[in-house]
């Protein structure tokens, strides 16, 4: 038999923590007019994330991860800060080829063109 007393309320805990971190993707993207990327201000934003571009070490081409469950790998545009943190940049939320994006962020943040 299950529990369906801990479902319940594992589900009343996950579900609105959820729904709080869809509206708050939603708001930033209709907000910032749909962008997933993009600087204002000496600040880069990723999606919901931010950071001084001062910070940006490098913009390459890497793998992005996803899924919790049921993980995939991608090719899409990572950034590399300089405490050597990864962010890569989800390719869903681009409308424009990886390469564009990557040469634009690049000439953006004042790095020299990729190689290859």
């Amino acid at each position: 038999m299950h529990d369906t007393g801990l479902r319940k309320a594992l589900l009343l805990v996950v579900a609105p923590l959820f729904l709080l971190a869809l509206l708050s993707f939603m708001y930033r993207t209709i907000v910032r007019g749909g962008r997933a990327v993009w600087i204002a201000n000496g600040t880069l934003y990723i999606g919901a994330s931010e950071m001084p571009v001062t910070d940006v070490q490098d913009v390459r081409i890497g793998d992005f991860h996803h899924g919790a469950i049921l993980v995939y790998r991608e090719r899409s545009i990572v950034v590399k800060l300089r405490d050597g943190t990864e962010c890569p940049i989800d390719n869903r939320y681009l409308t424009e080829p990886v390469p564009v994006v990557l040469a634009r962020l690049r000439e953006a943040l004042g790095l020299p063109k990729a190689r290859g």
